[in-house]
């Protein structure tokens, strides 16, 4: 049986590219968002797809929703999945 979890990043801290990897449970619709360090959102990586359980993977490029680079700094990010909520912290140095 899988667990829920949200993993750290690799690498972290990133420069071009990071992979967050995550695992649920059970058929869940996911979210996975990224804020800046004043909470405001950054970027949506998954807004409310259904994922079967298992291990999961996605990446990050270090844009924002609009295509634009995002500035070096402290990042979270946050894994909504059915009841279960985390986040973890990453650093994007350029």
């Amino acid at each position: 049986p899988f667990s829920y979890e949200l993993r750290y990043n690799f690498p972290n801290p990133f420069n071009q590219k990071t992979h967050i990897r995550f695992s649920i449970g059970g058929k869940e619709n996911v979210k996975l968002i990224i804020y800046d360090i004043m909470g405001q959102q950054v970027r949506s990586l998954i807004n409310g797809e259904s994922y079967s359980p298992g291990f999961h993977a996605v990446h990050w490029n270090g844009l924002d929703n609009d295509g634009q680079k995002v500035p070096s700094g402290m990042y979270i990010y946050r894994i909504k999945a059915g009841s279960f909520v985390a986040d973890k912290k990453m650093l994007l140095l350029k």
